[in-house]
């Protein structure tokens, strides 16, 4: 066998050797307990890249062994090719700045406005923008970009149709019912007693989408908003308002529905 053949393999298994010890160590330095939880979770991409930077200096090094006159035009390509990696690198780094800040005041924004941590949004937002700059720092690098932004688009456009399918479809019976709630919230409010063919007890609650009603016999039921409005409903004020006092003579109880004279309809 070759002598130098010999060599190239050497490098080459020095290099994965250099390349896992690396990047065994550099994770286990970012896995420490005292760093920060940005640096633990950067942990395997940066093995990644110790392991593969090494491999590819192992590589490089046993083409030298073998065809020496095959790199020597290599340093005057590297620093013609040096601002394009540079620029790339640097949109990297300012898309991942970018996407850290926009996942930490859309996470803010969702908790503050809901009471709950929506890390799935976030973490989706921050997914595009990383995906946005990933196709320009390829393009920079001079990567033709094409298939990749196509199916980019492809993805961000069936994401974004599944979500306004689900938004428009799965949201429709509770849209239905917080629109009747709105309606409802004229006739009842938490204290009346009502009475339909179904349910009759104590009104406690009134909910987006139901109302919480208190009964003697089933306990404590949640009615959807547009099963009152189906029946005639009679309710009764424990606590009248001023504005809604009764004229003399007159029971401080009405019926709406179909049934009851001068009623309001149902179903408006």
């Amino acid at each position: 066998m070759n002598e130098h053949a010999v060599y190239a393999a050497i490098a080459v298994i020095g290099g994965i050797a250099v390349g896992s010890l690396g990047g065994a160590l550099t994770r286990r330095v970012l896995l420490r307990a005292k760093r920060e939880q940005q640096l633990r979770t950067m942990a395997a991409p940066a093995a990644a890249f110790v392991f593969w930077v090494a491999l590819a200096i192992g590589i490089a090094i046993g083409v030298a062994l073998l065809a020496p006159d095959t790199l020597r035009p290599l340093p005057g390509r590297v620093l013609a090719y040096m601002p394009r990696i540079l620029l790339a690198g640097v949109l990297l780094i300012i898309g991942y700045a970018a996407a850290a800040a926009t996942n930490v005041v859309l996470s803010g924004g969702l908790a503050r406005a809901t009471g709950r941590t929506r890390r799935e949004a976030a973490l989706s937002l921050r997914i595009v923008i990383m995906t946005i700059v990933l196709l320009l720092a390829l393009s920079q690098l001079g990567v033709d970009t094409t298939i990749l932004t196509i199916a980019a688009a492809a993805l961000l456009a069936g994401t974004a149709l599944a979500l306004a399918l689900l938004a428009g479809l799965g949201g429709r019976d509770l849209a239905r019912e917080i629109a009747a709630g709105r309606y409802l919230r004229r006739i009842v409010r938490p204290g009346d007693n009502i009475a339909t063919s179904r349910v009759t007890g104590r009104i406690t609650t009134l909910h987006p989408a139901t109302i919480e009603i208190q009964t003697e016999s089933a306990g404590t039921l949640h009615v959807p908003h547009t099963q009152l409005l189906s029946e005639p409903l009679r309710v009764h004020r424990n606590s009248p308002d001023r504005s809604r006092q009764p004229l003399s003579g007159q029971q401080n109880e009405a019926t709406h529905g179909p049934e009851g004279a001068g009623d309001i309809p149902a179903g408006v």
